[in-house]
């Protein structure tokens, strides 16, 4: 029995040993194989710590088997079995680490390789930017050899124009020498010799036309090169600081920088309508305005990507929509003014502005503001014709007026817009334009509020061209009713001559020449003084004809104005106004004599008084038009006089 149990255990031992007795065999290394043989390594390293598990699982049974025995062999066998499981067991915590190890090593190789690949990819577009910097180079060379040649050219054309010229003036020389001179006994030769000279003139004159209009040709020719130069010089520009796998950065600042046009004047094109795009979309939209609609074609036909079709023709689609949205806002722009262009009232146009105007910008506050210079306000008309007065003492409108801000770009942000006499005004997203008159000050603000961030720049044109167009209806307004002013103090003057002819008598005509000089000089220091028997006669009083400044006008029989009347040798303030003004002296005649004396103060009223913010139409003297006006209003009151007192 002992003997059967033995050998029973023996074999129990042995087939351990058995598993043991195999050689570990370790897994090649495939870290840079497939992902197939890393799985299949992958399973032979689970297949192993199988075994392994196995082994130590027949080793604790075989030990467990051996410890009722007592023997000395039993006991070195339970030993040796013991470390060998220990020893499994150590085994089979190295095994799992190192498979952890596999683990990380292979995480490690796949981002290896796709660091690679990406490094060929980026060198790969590396290489693409570099054909594209040398085409662009070549073509700049190009475009740059066709402008010297057609620098060239012009200066030839220049020196052939200039010769043609000096060949034509020498001919006409020659003509006028010939036709000087009397040459009667040879004028069928000189007949035939000027007959000559006027084909020739004549040839060189359609000859210098011709060289003229190809002289225009090729400054059309090197203007539009000039502009493909500039444009190859940024795509050239911009590939040079470009840097691979790294987007352009643009503040808000910078965009408002380039996208601020100015007040005064429109934009010579629209291209900056591409300047919200991608440079490649924007480089290949100009490409296909300089080239055509067919090398576009061609273009998008020899493309392999379905995608980048779609891309390009989605672009021209979109850009063709907005031209077209463009175009539509800009003809009711148009018509709009059409009809505005007749109205003579300036709130009348203030309300079809805020009116007409909204559904272009999207938005429900558009309002042309006035300035009134005189009161340091500017007053506006809503749709509905309800009037508002902005002070201009604080916010945007006073930074406007003040420090000539000119376009105002959108903000995010409530910014402080005017007050007035209430409360504060508030706004966001706005864009004002400056209306500019005579001066160098604007005499009107074009507001518009919360324009969408996405077509500020459309919106900031359509603004410009409102803003260019209302100048020109506010100043024919503004003309209109300085005319009607001056019409109307021009019918002071034949007012004053109807008045005067209907006088009877010397009180009654002074009264009446005093009333006209306070309508129309806004001052009442009026003197006529009568000549009768060598005296001077005024309102019942005698005086000496020898005294005052009148007598030296009765002298001399012309007008004159005195500026400083009071410091005259010859003033006398019983004849004379005093004043400190300029006082107008005149003779008037009858019977080619002189009768009286005419005075009457010179006010120097403009017609426009200037201030800081705008010009503002008043009746009264213009600066420049003063002695004409006094001239005038004495021979008015010379007429009455003589048709009066005749």
């Amino acid at each position: 029995m002992s003997s059967t149990n033995r050998a029973f255990r023996m074999k129990q031992v042995q087939s351990p040993r058995l598993f043991s007795d195999q050689p570990l065999k370790t897994l090649p290394d495939e870290r840079t194989t497939t992902v197939f043989n890393q799985s299949r390594k992958m399973e032979s390293l689970s297949s192993y710590d199988n075994a392994l598990e196995n082994r130590l699982y027949y080793i604790e049974q075989l030990a467990e088997s051996l410890k009722p025995s007592t023997s000395i062999e039993q006991t070195r066998i339970l030993n040796s079995l013991q470390e060998i499981a220990k020893t499994l067991k150590s085994i089979s915590k190295t095994e799992i680490e190192l498979n952890q190890k596999n683990k990380q090593l292979d995480h490690v190789t796949m981002e290896s390789v796709m660091q690679k690949q990406t490094i060929q990819k980026l060198k790969d577009q590396q290489n693409h930017y570099k054909m594209d910097n040398e085409g662009y180079l070549k073509q700049l060379t190009l475009s740059q050899q066709d402008q010297h040649k057609l620098c060239r050219d012009l200066l030839q054309q220049k020196k052939l124009v200039e010769e043609q010229y000096k060949k034509i003036k020498f001919l006409e020389k020659r003509i006028e020498m010939m036709l000087e001179k009397n040459l009667y006994s040879h004028s069928e030769e000189l007949r035939n010799t000027l007959s000559e000279l006027i084909r020739d003139n004549e040839q060189l004159k359609r000859d210098l036309v011709k060289k003229e209009k190809e002289n225009e040709r090729l400054k059309d020719l090197n203007s539009k090169l000039l502009q493909q130069n500039n444009r190859l010089t940024k795509k050239l520009d911009s590939l040079k600081t470009k840097k691979v796998g790294v987007k352009d950065i643009v503040t808000e600042n910078q965009q408002i920088i380039n996208y601020a046009f100015n007040p005064n004047s429109l934009p010579s094109n629209l291209e900056f309508r591409l300047n919200d795009l991608d440079n490649d979309d924007c480089d290949f939209l100009l490409d296909l305005i300089e080239h055509g609609p067919e090398v576009f074609t061609n273009q998008v036909v020899t493309l392999d990507s379905t995608q980048q079709k779609k891309d390009l023709i989605n672009l021209v689609a979109s850009q063709f929509i907005s031209a077209r949205d463009f175009s539509e806002k800009i003809n009711q722009i148009m018509n709009e003014f059409i009809t505005m262009i007749s109205y003579k009232n300036i709130q009348d146009f203030q309300i079809h502005v805020s009116k007409a105007f909204r559904p272009i910008f999207g938005t429900e506050i558009v309002h042309l503001w006035i300035i009134d210079g005189m009161t340091c306000r500017a007053q506006t008309y809503d749709c509905n014709g309800v009037q508002h007065v902005a002070l201009l003492t604080d916010g945007i409108f006073s930074q406007l007026v003040f420090e000539d801000y000119g376009i105002r770009s959108p903000s995010k942000k409530q910014e402080l817009l005017y007050i007035t006499e209430n409360n504060e005004v508030f706004g966001k997203n706005f864009l004002l334009l400056p209306i500019m008159g005579n001066s160098s000050k604007p005499c009107g603000i074009l507001e518009i509020q919360n324009i969408q961030e996405n077509l500020f720049l459309d919106s900031q044109y359509y603004g410009l061209l409102i803003n260019m167009l209302s100048k020109s209806v506010v100043q024919s307004i503004l003309d209109f009713e300085a005319l009607v002013k001056e019409l109307n103090y021009r019918d002071l003057f034949y007012r004053c001559f109807n008045r005067l002819i209907q006088c009877k008598d010397r009180e009654h005509f002074c009264s009446a020449l005093q009333e006209s000089a306070m309508q129309i000089f806004q001052i009442a220091q009026t003197k006529l003084l009568f000549i009768e028997n060598n005296q001077f006669w005024i309102s019942g009083r005698t005086y000496q004809l020898q005294a005052g400044c009148a007598y030296q006008i009765y002298l001399k029989g012309k007008s004159q104005i005195f500026t400083q009347i009071t410091r005259q040798d010859h003033f006398d303030e019983n004849t004379d106004i005093s004043s400190i003004l300029p006082v107008f002296f005149a003779p008037i005649y009858l019977n080619d004599k002189v009768a009286a004396i005419l005075q009457f103060i010179l006010k120097k009223k403009q017609m426009i008084d200037k201030h800081p913010f705008g010009n503002q139409a008043n009746i009264g003297f213009r600066l420049d038009t003063i002695d004409q006006d006094a001239q005038k209003f004495y021979e008015i009151v010379q007429n009455a006089f003589q048709i009066v007192f005749k």
